[in-house]
This record gives structure tokens, C-alpha cells and sequence, in this order.
């Protein structure tokens, strides 16, 4: 009778939260407490009303967010970005697609700050001075008419029957993590698995239409572990993309911070870079200068992205799939790795534990009971 009514008050708690996990983690324990039917029933009922009140109140607070992201100038609504860490997160594509790839700390959040300073948006993507900030793609909506907004990996700016173009003939931005040396601490587990993201986003995103390879001048024309890195998966999706049928990548290559070399001597790094790029059997479509600090080449990087979502506009027929709604749950059905109850219990105990090395807040189990539950399906799962 205890563990029946623990099991009551933790779905009441869960309801509460409106937290869908704790909802559905609940609802089985109370199944395997052996809860009566009719008693599960109810319960369940009041979990959908709560669900659907709960849906009408995120629909006006998302309409508030829209009219202020319009007001602040930002290119997408707060808390609803894409932010991928795996493949089956791709989102629905709005519009063409470039992205901004390089070795870690090459300088592509700050390019992407000051690229969309430009335009008038207030800058978004986290920088820092140490190698590795940036650990997910994450998608950045630019010449669009309204701020677009996503939610679990669904457009919901646009509307049911909505056309592409509908929103506008803008492109989106993404921002990328850097591959090669890092200096805050990340798993090799994880470090590995930016590399597969990698290959599988160039190699399978159909939306994707241009590539821009950030180097930094830094390195006076040589390339980096994580150039040559990113250079391997850059044949390696260029042979995916033509096996799938793919619309094949524009590639560029941006020379960044040319405000650290004299103007008597970029020649001379571009000459050397350009002789490193053939001795790798690395051909760019084209190979543009810039510094994000003092802004200068930044003409011809937007002038490079404007052209690149022209393109990408003139082939929608190409890539159009992959903006049908549809069609992007099929994706994300097949993508997503299905797994056992009993393993999604162990994920999201990882998760946690990963969470509480970073020092971020997590949920403490509520009883001892379960306390006792967690443990028990840690020993019978790993």
C-alpha cells in the first residue's frame, strides 16, 4: 500500500512539474507497483488536461517571445534554436544552409557574432579565448522576415500548409564546434563523436549548399590537425553526397583574423596556403580574407553567403524533403537510436551524472524509494 501510494503522489508531483519524463517514468512505476486500472485512468486523464492547458499557455508566451525578438532585433525566438549534439536532431530545413567549419578557436562564433551585428541582430553565439567553446551546431535564421522558431526539431513559425519562401527567401547560418586541440574538459567520447556529426551532416544534408573552412592567420598559411581533420571529412562526405545523388558543396575557404599580419604580408600567407591546399589535394571554390575585429573582407564573406542561399534558392527543388514536416518525423523516427525502458533509465542517469560534474543543478531522487530503484536498475543494466 505504501509503495501504491508513493507511486500516486509522485504522478500528482510529476503533473505538477508538467515535466513529460517524470510523467512517463511515474506512470510506469506506478504500473510495476501494481496500481488499480481504474485509478491509472483518471490519473491519466488529469495528466492530458494538464498537457493541454499547458500547451495553450506555451502558445501565448511563444506569441510574447515573437513580438519581442522582433523589438530586441534577434534572429530567432529565445529557447528555440536548434542545437544539435546528434544526427537524428537535425531540424527541419526553412531555407538553404551554409556552415561555418575550421579547427577550434579559428574564430567562427566571433565571425558569426559579427556577421549577424551586420544585419542588425543582436550577437548570439558564445565565444571564449580558450579552444572548444562551441560543442553543437547550432542554427542562426538570417533575411528572414520574421524570427523563426523550432521545437523538437519542427518549424513551428510555420504554419500547417505553409510553402517554403513563405517566411522569406532568407538562409540559416550554422555555427559549428572545431575539431583538433580543445582546452576545457570534454570526454573522448565526446570529442569523438563531433567527428561523425560532421561527416554525417556534410555528407547527408540536403539543404546544405555552401561550406566555409575558417583559418586562422595564426598559423601563417600552414594548416592545423584540426584543418587536416576537417579536410578528411570533407572528401569524405564530397564521396557520400555523390553516391546519395547529392547536390555537391561550394567550398570556401575564409582566412580570419588578418588584422594579426601586416598588410605586406598576407600576400605571402595566402601564397602559402594556397600551396598547402594543393599539396593536400584541397581545391576551394574560393579562398576570401577577413578580420571579425576590425570588419574588414566582411563584404566579401556576406556577399560569399548571400550568393550561396541564391543558389541554394534556384535547386529548392533538390532539397524541398527535407522541409516537408512529414517527411522530417520519418527522418528523426529512423535516426533516433530506439532503446529499452531499462536503458533509457541509464542514459538519463549518465546524463545526470555528466550534468553534476559540470557543476550543473540536477534532480535529486525525491525518496528513498527511489533512491533505492535508481540503484537497482544501474547494477541490472550496465
Amino acid at each position: 500500500f505504501d509503495a501504491v501510494a508513493d507511486a500516486k503522489a509522485r504522478i500528482n508531483e510529476a503533473i505538477r512539474s508538467n515535466h513529460g519524463r517524470r510523467i512517463e517514468d511515474a506512470f510506469w512505476e506506478a504500473e510495476s507497483v501494481g496500481m488499480d486500472e481504474a485509478e491509472l485512468s483518471l490519473l491519466r486523464a488529469k495528466a492530458e488536461a494538464s498537457r493541454l492547458k499547458n500547451e495553450e499557455r506555451k502558445k501565448k508566451e511563444y506569441a510574447k517571445d515573437v513580438e519581442a525578438a522582433k523589438l530586441k532585433g534577434v534572429t530567432c525566438v529565445v529557447n528555440f534554436r536548434p542545437k544539435v549534439r546528434y544526427a537524428w536532431q537535425i531540424p527541419q530545413a526553412v531555407g538553404p544552409e551554409c556552415i561555418l567549419v575550421g579547427r577550434s578557436n579559428a574564430g567562427k562564433s566571433t565571425l558569426t557574432n559579427t556577421y549577424l551585428q551586420s544585419k542588425g541582430f543582436q550577437p548570439s553565439a558564445p565565444v571564449d579565448d580558450r579552444p572548444g567553446r562551441t560543442r553543437m551546431l547550432t542554427w542562426y535564421p538570417v533575411n528572414f522576415d520574421v524570427p523563426l522558431a523550432w521545437k523538437d526539431g519542427m518549424c513551428i513559425t510555420m504554419p500547417p500548409e505553409g510553402k517554403l519562401g513563405d517566411l522569406g527567401k532568407g538562409f540559416c547560418l550554422l555555427d559549428c564546434f572545431g575539431l583538433g586541440e580543445v582546452e576545457f574538459k570534454v570526454k573522448k567520447s565526446r570529442l569523438s563523436s563531433w567527428i561523425e556529426l560532421m561527416k554525417q551532416f556534410l555528407g547527408g544534408r540536403r539543404a546544405l549548399n555552401t561550406v566555409f573552412h575558417l583559418i586562422s592567420c595564426e598559423q601563417e598559411g600552414q594548416l592545423s590537425d584540426g584543418d587536416l581533420q576537417v579536410i578528411d571529412v570533407f572528401k569524405m562526405s564530397k564521396v557520400a553526397r555523390e553516391q546519395a545523388g547529392f547536390q555537391a558543396l561550394s567550398f570556401v575557404v575564409v582566412l580570419t583574423k588578418e588584422d594579426l599580419v601586416t598588410p605586406e604580408a598576407l600576400p605571402d600567407v595566402l601564397r602559402t596556403l594556397r600551396e598547402e591546399c594543393a599539396r593536400r589535394g584541397y581545391k576551394p571554390d574560393e579562398i576570401i580574407s577577413c578580420s571579425a575585429r576590425d570588419r574588414s573582407g566582411l563584404e566579401s564573406v556576406s556577399a560569399a553567403m548571400e550568393a550561396s542561399a541564391a543558389r541554394g534558392w534556384g535547386t529548392m527543388d533538390t532539397w524541398d524533403i527535407e522541409a516537408t514536416k512529414k517527411n522530417v518525423k520519418e527522418l528523426f523516427a529512423s535516426r533516433r537510436p530506439q532503446l529499452s525502458r531499462g536503458q533509457q533509465r541509464v542514459d538519463r542517469i549518465n546524463r545526470k551524472e555528466e550534468n553534476s560534474w559540470r557543476g550543473r543543478p540536477t534532480r535529486s531522487p525525491s525518496s528513498t524509494y527511489e533512491k533505492r530503484r535508481i540503484s537497482t536498475f544501474a547494477v541490472d543494466h550496465i
